[in-house]
């Protein structure tokens, strides 16, 4: 049996280390998968951008900003959260791939890239609370739990 290897996107890891309505559940998904989450440089990007966009639209406090941060650093640390190292230009040409199968499905960009260098990071499991996302994820043959 393959390891299990964990990816999400930006949705899950706002709700990991941030509250909101998503949180609890992201923690119960985390202890039951017993896995360490793998970090792209595009979702360290966009986790970093969507925390200062959070603050901006005041859904969340810069108290609470500062503790994500804290968190987030403390877990890529102690290695509950692995950054991944991948060639970029591999990822982005997995990336035009899949906009070019799955043209016409609503698909935002970033959610091709995660969904792609998870694919590159030959994942088993890719997690989110985008549902239109995690279409893709299980077209292209990641498990959702």
């Amino acid at each position: 049996m393959a390891a299990l290897t964990l990816a999400c996107d930006t949705s899950f890891l706002i709700s990991f280390y941030s509250e909101n309505e998503h949180t609890d559940h992201a923690a119960r998904l985390i202890r039951r998968l017993r896995a360490p989450l793998q970090v792209t440089r595009f979702l360290d990007f966009e986790f970093v951008s969507g925390i200062h966009h959070a603050i901006f639209r005041g859904a969340i406090s810069e108290a609470d900003s500062r503790n994500a941060f804290a968190r987030y650093s403390h877990d890529l640390a102690t290695r509950h959260l692995n950054f991944a190292e991948m060639d970029l230009l591999e990822v982005l040409d997995t990336a035009k791939k899949l906009a070019i199968k799955h043209s016409g499905k609503g698909y935002r960009g970033f959610d091709i890239i995660h969904v792609a260098a998870a694919l590159r990071l030959e994942a088993t499991t890719f997690l989110t609370f985008d549902r239109n996302q995690q279409k893709l994820a299980l077209a292209e043959g990641l498990k959702s739990p």
